[in-house]
């Protein structure tokens, strides 16, 4: 059986995961990975911290909350948030 690769979503709570969804890899593009994994971060933030996380990185308004980090290796990963925290992971099944 051939294996196919799919972006793994993972909603993470210190170390206990909370939910996890996958979308076939074809279907998003990493920037679209990365743009969906800040939507879901938004469900625990406030409409303030969703402003300031969206303005200018200059402004002095401007917080980190929604700063997507990347990692490559033996899959491309992509994380943000502190707690919870929020993945999205390239992996074959």
């Amino acid at each position: 059986m051939a294996m196919s690769k799919h972006w793994v979503f993972r909603k993470m709570r210190s170390l206990e995961e909370e939910w996890s969804f996958s979308v076939k890899a074809g279907c998003l593009s990493d920037n679209q990975a990365r743009a969906l994994l800040q939507r879901l971060a938004c469900e625990h933030l406030s409409v303030e911290e969703i402003i300031n996380s969206s303005v200018r990185k200059n402004c002095k308004r401007y917080r980190r909350l929604l700063e997507v980090n990347g990692m490559t290796g033996s899959s491309l990963t992509f994380s943000l948030g502190e707690n919870p925290w929020y993945t999205a992971q390239v992996e074959e099944s």
